[in-house]
């Protein structure tokens, strides 16, 4: 079975207006593909995952799967090595979002 995932979906003007992505957030995200692409390309490590597989990522309001509630899904698609497409969401936990991960992963309740 194959799926397209679609990082264009559309967002509301009004939320593009209100949370713009930080030049810092921009850099976070540049980096966290550039890893993902090494992961997968095996660079260092001598070997290289080929083929076409989704990785998946999820944000969560703390660091208990028993307890926490997701906030934020994303994933890449990869092929050959190269990530050519990617999809991200913000989940609203219907909980406040504690401080500390607030200022681990730049979501906050306004956000969700």
């Amino acid at each position: 079975m194959s799926m397209k995932i679609n990082h264009e979906l559309p967002l509301p003007e009004v939320l593009k207006s209100q949370y713009p992505l930080s030049q810092e957030l921009k850099e976070v995200k540049k980096q966290r593909d550039e890893e993902i692409r090494r992961i997968f390309t095996g660079d260092g490590k001598g070997q290289k995952l080929n083929g076409r597989f989704v990785v998946f990522d999820i944000e969560t309001t703390g660091f208990s799967s028993l307890t926490c509630q997701i906030i934020e899904i994303g994933a890449v698609l990869v092929e050959n090595g190269e990530i050519t497409d990617r999809f991200s969401t913000f989940v609203n936990p219907k909980v406040p979002i504690p401080f500390r991960i607030e200022q681990l992963t730049s979501i906050n309740d306004s956000m969700g």
